[in-house]
């Protein structure tokens, strides 16, 4: 709704489009207390008002500088795919104002981890792919986006009570492992009533303390958790 009424206003009236018709919102977010303390805490993210896919995306560009989109679209990709190219050889790459990319590489769907003991097998590269991109924007672009910013103030989200102590949900994840091989995050989910976002603090929690008995298998979509050996 709120990108039609952006279009809506570009094709009607592009000279006078008020970039401030639209107003960021902040969200003030209470955390899960994974450790039992008692303590609330909260932090603060911004309401996300809508995604812009690609050519909508151009269609902005085009409305803020119409003589410079003329050809954006075929030098975007090249950029992207020249940036693949030389990351692809391990370099990193900056682009001014806007940031520095690299790529992170991680285990293949079905390889297990390797350790550094003598007499373990030892992965290949043909075990390994790029799973990953890493971005670190450039400070300008943070400080633009700062100047351009006028926040309102948005919802207030609490958490609900839990069902569970952290210690009644390390019991339930590890008797859900004891009859299955693996467990994801969706599933701690179910099993203990968390939100997905507590759900995923909680789990890496437990695979960084070895007593927890929970460690992780695989990466990013591939991640599953497995009794720790």
């Amino acid at each position: 709704m709120i990108f039609q009424q952006v279009l809506l206003t570009l094709h009607t009236s592009k000279s006078t489009f008020n970039f401030s018709s639209i107003m960021a919102e902040y969200i003030k977010q209470e955390m899960s207390d994974l450790h039992g303390t008692g303590e609330k805490k909260v932090y603060y993210r911004m309401k996300r008002n809508l995604h812009f896919t690609h050519e909508q995306f151009l269609e902005w560009l085009e409305n803020a500088d119409p003589f410079i989109t003329k050809h954006v679209e075929s030098v975007l990709k090249h950029i992207t795919h020249q940036m693949a190219v030389a990351m692809a050889l391990g370099h990193s790459v900056t682009i001014d104002g806007l940031g520095t990319f690299r790529a992170g590489i991680g285990l293949k769907r079905g390889k297990e981890m390797d350790g550094l003991d003598d007499g373990k097998p030892s992965l290949n590269a043909q075990s390994l792919q790029v799973t990953d991109v890493y971005f670190r924007p450039d400070k300008k672009l943070i400080r633009d986006t700062n100047y351009n910013c006028t926040l309102t103030r948005g919802a207030t989200r609490r958490i609900r009570k839990q069902k569970y102590t952290r210690e009644e949900r390390l019991a339930r994840a590890l008797e859900y492992l004891d009859n299955h091989a693996t467990m994801n995050i969706a599933q701690y989910v179910s099993l203990t009533g968390l939100s997905r976002t507590a759900a995923t603090l909680e789990l890496q929690a437990f695979r960084n303390d070895p007593e927890s008995g929970i460690t992780y298998e695989g990466s990013r979509t591939h991640k599953v958790y497995v009794r720790r050996r």
